[in-house]
C-alpha cells in the first residue's frame, strides 16, 4: 500500500536502460567487490558519455610575426 506522503523523485529518461545494462554486466562479470566494480563501470561509462575536449585556439605568436622569414 502506497503512502500519501511519499515523496516521488524524478527518473531520468535513460536511467533504467543505465541500470539493467549494468546489472546484466554484473551478472556476466560476478565481481567479488561489487562496489569497486560499480564504481569503475561508472566511471568508464562518463568518460565515454564525454564530449571530446576541443583544442584550445591557437595563441598568436608574436615572435614570428617580427621574424625575417614569415610570409616566405
Amino acid at each position: 500500500m502506497a503512502s500519501k506522503y511519499l515523496q516521488k523523485f524524478p527518473i531520468p529518461g535513460d536511467f533504467p536502460d543505465m541500470l539493467h545494462d549494468f546489472a546484466r554486466e554484473v551478472l556476466r562479470d560476478q565481481p567479488e567487490d561489487i562496489y569497486e566494480y560499480g564504481a569503475a563501470y561508472f566511471k568508464a561509462m562518463e568518460e565515454v558519455s564525454r564530449p571530446p575536449l576541443q583544442p584550445a585556439a591557437p595563441r598568436l605568436n608574436t615572435h614570428s610575426l617580427t621574424h625575417p622569414f614569415v610570409g616566405r
